[in-house]
C-alpha cells in the first residue's frame, strides 16, 4: 500500500481530521485506483517525492539548510500529480490547492517547480510563475533560487555555470538550467506581455487576489504545444467572492469533487473548515491547517484569535482568511460574526403577516440596485429586549445582472434579487417595482412609506 493510499484511508476513517472537500478528494483517489483506463505509476510519483526530500533544502528560518521533508498530505498531492498516467502521458493538467497561511505553500510550490526544472521528463522545461502582482510572483522564484543555494546537489552546476541564478538587488528573479535549456521566470506586471513564452509548467501563487482570469488564460494558451502541460495554483482564501478564484476555479473544483461535472485532468485539494464549524473552535483549525504542529502552531493561532475577538473589523477578517482559510465578503466587517449570531432570533417572514410596519423605498435608474424595505418596530419581546425585524426586496434591470464590475447572478438565482425585463434591458422597469410593492399591503399592515425624490 502506497503512502498516498494510507493517507486517503486515514482521512476517510477519521484518523486524520479534514474537512469534507479533502474527504471527497480522498474518495476520488481511492475510486480512481480501481479504474482500468488510468494507472497510478508509483515509481514516477515516488521519483518526484524522492527528488524533493533528498535533493532540496530549506533556506529560511530555523529550517535553513535542513532537508525539505514532505508531510503526508503533500506526498498525497505529489504522488497524484506526477504518478497518474493515461495513454502513456501524465493525466493531470491542472491542480488547485487552497490552504491557510504558514502551511508551507510557497516552499511546496517551489519544490514542485524545481523538480519539473531538473528531473521531470519534459524537454526544455519552461516555468512561468504568476501572481496578482509581479512582486508576489518573484517571492516564489526567489524561494526556489534560495533553496538551490542551500542544496549541495546544485553547487557544481552553479560553479561550472550550467546553472545560473539571475539576481536583482537581494532577490533571485530568474533560474536558468543550461543543460536542459530550462528556465524559471516570474510573470511581469502585464500578463499579456508573456504571449511569446512557452511554459510547460505554470505556477500561480495567491490567486485569490486576482481581479480577472487573464493570468490563467495567458499560461494555458501558451501551453498548447506542450505534450504534458501542468498548471499549479496554490492560494489562501480571500474576500473577493466575485473574483475568478472563488467564483470560477474554486467552484469548478468543488463541482468536480462533488461529481457534478467531470474533469479527469484536474485535481483539487481544498483545506478548509466545514460550514457547521465555528471559526473560534480550535478543534476545527486543523482542517484548514494540515501542518498544524509542524509549521503553524496552536499558540500562534490562539493569539491571533484573541486579537480578532478583541479588535474585530479587519483583524477578524485577516484571521479568518489567512489563518483559517475562510472566504469572507469584505476586507473589513461592520458587525462581527459573534454579534450577528447573537441577534438571530429565528423570526420568519410568515411570522410578520398582518404586523404593523413602515416602508422605505430607494429607486435608481443606473446600475445601482433598487431597494424596498419594511421595518417592524417592537414586533416581539425576547429576554427583555424588543426585536424589530426588517424585510428587504431588490430589483435590477436584466442587462446589469452581469457586468465587468460585478456579477449578481448567484443572488438572482437564489431569489434575493428580482430582474426586471421592461422595454429596455438596461433600464429598470419601475412598473414592476410598483406592482410588487402594491402586493405587500395585502400581507403586511404598512402604515407609511418613505421614499427619495
Amino acid at each position: 500500500m502506497t503512502e498516498a493510499e494510507k493517507y486517503a484511508k486515514a482521512v476517510i476513517s477519521g484518523e486524520i481530521i479534514t474537512g469534507k472537500w479533502i474527504k471527497l478528494s480522498c474518495e476520488r483517489f481511492l475510486s480512481d485506483l480501481k479504474r482500468k483506463d488510468i494507472t497510478l505509476d508509483v515509481k514516477q510519483g515516488q521519483r518526484a517525492v524522492n527528488f524533493i526530500e533528498k535533493k532540496l533544502r530549506h533556506w529560511e528560518g530555523s529550517w535553513r539548510g535542513k532537508p525539505l521533508k514532505l508531510e503526508e498530505w503533500q506526498k498525497f498531492i505529489v504522488m497524484q500529480v506526477f504518478g497518474w498516467q493515461k495513454n502513456g502521458k501524465r493525466r493531470i493538467r491542472s491542480v488547485y490547492i487552497q490552504i491557510a497561511r504558514k502551511n508551507g505553500k510557497t516552499s511546496f510550490a517551489a519544490a514542485i517547480l524545481l523538480y519539473h526544472l531538473f528531473a521531470d521528463r519534459e524537454n526544455t522545461p519552461q516555468v512561468l510563475v504568476g501572481a496578482n502582482n509581479e512582486d508576489q510572483a518573484k517571492i516564489c522564484v526567489n524561494s526556489s533560487g534560495r533553496m538551490i543555494q542551500q542544496s549541495p546537489i546544485f553547487h557544481d552546476m552553479i560553479e561550472d555555470e550550467s546553472l545560473k541564478l539571475s539576481v536583482y538587488g537581494r532577490n533571485i528573479i530568474g533560474i536558468y538550467n543550461h543543460l536542459t535549456d530550462g528556465a524559471v521566470k516570474p510573470m511581469s506586471k502585464n500578463p499579456e506581455t508573456q504571449d511569446g513564452f512557452n511554459p510547460s509548467l505554470g505556477v500561480v501563487d495567491e490567486y485569490h487576489e486576482a481581479k480577472d482570469d487573464a493570468l490563467l488564460n495567458v499560461i494555458e494558451s501558451g501551453q498548447g504545444a506542450r505534450p504534458e502541460p501542468l498548471l499549479f495554483v496554490v492560494t489562501t482564501a480571500g474576500f473577493d467572492k466575485q473574483g475568478p478564484c472563488y467564483k470560477k476555479l474554486r467552484k469548478s473544483s468543488i463541482d468536480v469533487l462533488s461529481g457534478k461535472v467531470e474533469d479527469d485532468n484536474h485535481l483539487a485539494f481544498i483545506y478548509e473548515m466545514d460550514e457547521e464549524d465555528r471559526w473560534d473552535d480550535p478543534s476545527a483549525w486543523v482542517k484548514a491547517n494540515p501542518n498544524l504542529g509542524v509549521s503553524v502552531f496552536p499558540d500562534y493561532l490562539h493569539s491571533r484569535l484573541t486579537k480578532a475577538k478583541n479588535e474585530g473589523s479587519s483583524k477578524e477578517v485577516d484571521f479568518k482568511t489567512k489563518n483559517l482559510n475562510m472566504w469572507v465578503d469584505a476586507p473589513t466587517v461592520w458587525i462581527s460574526d459573534d454579534i450577528w449570531m447573537r441577534n438571530i432570533y429565528g423570526i420568519r417572514p410568515e411570522d410578520l403577516i398582518g404586523a404593523r410596519c413602515y416602508g422605505g423605498l430607494d429607486l435608481a435608474t443606473g446600475i445601482d440596485l433598487n431597494a424596498f424595505s419594511l421595518y417592524f418596530p417592537k414586533f416581539k419581546e425576547i429576554n427583555g429586549r424588543w426585536i424589530s425585524p426588517v424585510l428587504w426586496w431588490f430589483w435590477i434591470p436584466k442587462a446589469q445582472v452581469k457586468t465587468d464590475s460585478f456579477d449578481y447572478s448567484a443572488w438572482v438565482d437564489e431569489g434575493l434579487i428580482t430582474v426586471t425585463e421592461g422595454v429596455f434591458e438596461n433600464v429598470i422597469d419601475h412598473k414592476k417595482i410598483i406592482f410588487d410593492i402594491c402586493e405587500l399591503p395585502k400581507i403586511y399592515n404598512i402604515e407609511a412609506i418613505a421614499f427619495d425624490q
